[in-house]
């Protein structure tokens, strides 16, 4: 009885170290939302161009039962960042991997978000 007992606890532990937060909902319809702009695009002429400020997406990866982190899942968590502040594109900055002491390893983006509309 022991055994079994201690067996699910080992079980219990794993599964909770697997399910990690979802960073921002990893809403993937609100990242859909949101495109990407290219700096030189913010001298535009034809639009308005309200920054909402600046906004990061961090995948990682808190201990060894969680996924790999990867650019792609920092990028989608940019996006849903920006898309949190009601932007409609986002000026990716930089992206980079990195360790913390929360994660043993993690990919994070850096961007503003930003509003963009046409001109009336």
């Amino acid at each position: 009885m022991k055994i079994v007992s201690v067996v699910l606890v080992i079980f219990a532990l794993v599964g909770c170290a697997t399910n990690q937060p979802s960073e921002r909902g990893s809403n993937t319809a609100a990242a859909d939302s949101v495109e990407f702009m290219r700096p030189y695009e913010l001298s535009r002429t034809d639009v308005s161009v309200i920054s909402l400020g600046d906004v990061e997406g961090r995948s990682c990866q808190a201990n060894i039962f969680d996924d790999k982190p990867s650019q792609e899942q920092a990028i989608v968590l940019l996006k849903v960042a920006a898309a949190e502040l009601s932007a409609n594109r986002v000026v990716l900055r930089t992206c980079r991997e990195e360790k913390t002491d929360s994660c043993r390893a993690s990919w994070v983006c850096h961007g503003q978000a930003l509003q963009v509309e046409p001109l009336r």
